[in-house]
């Protein structure tokens, strides 16, 4: 299943991004103003992947729902001129917060929107050497907010 963005919303929207809990509305907050200097557009809750339905007669608009229910999703995705960020919203980053920016890493190569460069992100409120380092072997930034 290719990417899909979904909503462009301006980086100064104040609203609640779908899907969001309490924990990534308070990490988005604090990096908004960060967000509104670097981004054309940011995108909330960005669809990749998903499973193809399993029955082989199953009718278009069943298969496009299990496909969108099974989709991984991607915090958020801000816009430059000149690329893109790919971001994880999460309270205290750990292990699990760097295997799903490395999943979302995977498949956003495999089916890019463009071929415009890509940085994957964190944005915690904290993290330990051991997740920066470890981020930093992979091709991730940790930022704290």
């Amino acid at each position: 299943m290719p990417i899909n963005l979904g909503i462009p919303y301006k980086p100064d929207w104040k609203g609640w991004p779908p899907g969001y809990i309490r924990d990534d509305i308070e990490i988005w907050r604090r990096y908004q103003q960060q967000a509104e200097q670097l981004y054309s557009a940011v995108y909330f809750q960005v669809r990749l992947g998903g499973t193809a339905a399993t029955a082989a007669r199953e009718a278009d608009n069943l298969a496009q729902a299990w496909a969108q229910l099974t989709a991984k999703r991607i915090d958020m995705v801000g816009e430059k001129a000149d690329g893109w960020d790919v971001i994880e919203f999460r309270m205290d980053a750990g292990p699990s917060s760097l295997g799903q920016i490395q999943i979302y890493k995977t498949m956003w190569q495999k089916d890019p929107p463009d071929a415009r460069p890509v940085r994957y992100m964190i944005i915690t409120d904290r993290s330990d050497r051991d997740i920066a380092e470890a981020a930093k072997e992979l091709g991730i930034e940790v930022v704290v907010v």
